[in-house]
């Protein structure tokens, strides 16, 4: 079974904190990773699992992916994307929307 991306970042920062360095990653999931991070929400778990499930559906669904940024944002502060954290999300939600676009 192969590891989500929220287990992978989880992994990632208790290497880090061990001294060990952190595992990376290399294509698009370093690019999922770089994104968060730059957003502010890679500490975020309910960010994490969001990006990990939006990042599956854009894979796997054969469709364009789409956000509604009238959504709860994924930070979990209750905001609208909108208002929060969307202008952080783009470069991510662009990815995805690539992504999604690739694997049609």
């Amino acid at each position: 079974m192969e590891a989500s991306h929220f287990d992978h970042l989880k992994k990632r920062r208790v290497t880090a904190a061990n001294g060990l360095g952190p595992d990376e990653r290399h294509g698009a999931l370093a690019k999922l990773d770089l994104f968060i991070e730059r957003a502010g929400l890679a500490q975020n778990e309910v960010a994490l699992k969001w990006a990990d499930e939006a990042l599956n559906f854009a894979a796997t669904n054969g469709k364009h992916f789409e956000i509604d940024v009238y959504s709860p944002c994924p930070c979990g502060s209750g905001d609208k994307m909108k208002f929060c954290h969307f202008h952080g999300l783009r470069p991510l939600i662009k990815l995805l929307q690539e992504l999604s676009l690739t694997t049609n």
